[in-house]
């Protein structure tokens, strides 16, 4: 089903591949993302959100979103290439501030690989 919050929720993802997350993100501002009907659609959009911010040097904002999205669809979290890319990222910098906050995701990380 593409309702307007689900084409819009995509320009976030577009954003990250282009590298203009902010641009990506600005898109979604007045859509209510938890409305969308799928589990999976809100679960890929706060994946693609945490890959933004953490292009945008927000990765303890990340590290909770991704965390977030994981307790709403453990499996599809980690199985998904993107989130396994980038918790791989953010272990290899390091999350200021939030350095615990990845921790579940690489051990499972790990686990899966």
């Amino acid at each position: 089903m593409f309702s307007r919050a689900n084409v819009l929720v995509h320009t976030t993802e577009a954003g990250v591949e282009v590298d203009a997350p902010d641009t990506g993100l600005s898109f979604v501002d007045d859509v209510d993302v938890t409305a969308m009907p799928s589990r999976e659609g809100i679960t890929h959009y706060r994946i693609d959100e945490a890959r933004a911010m953490h292009r945008m040097g927000r990765s303890g904002e990340a590290a909770v979103t991704l965390r977030a999205a994981a307790q709403r669809a453990t499996h599809y979290v980690h199985a998904y290439p993107m989130a396994r890319e980038l918790v791989g990222d953010m272990v290899r910098r390091g999350v200021p501030s939030q350095a615990v906050a990845p921790s579940g995701l690489v051990r499972r990380r790990e686990r899966m690989s």
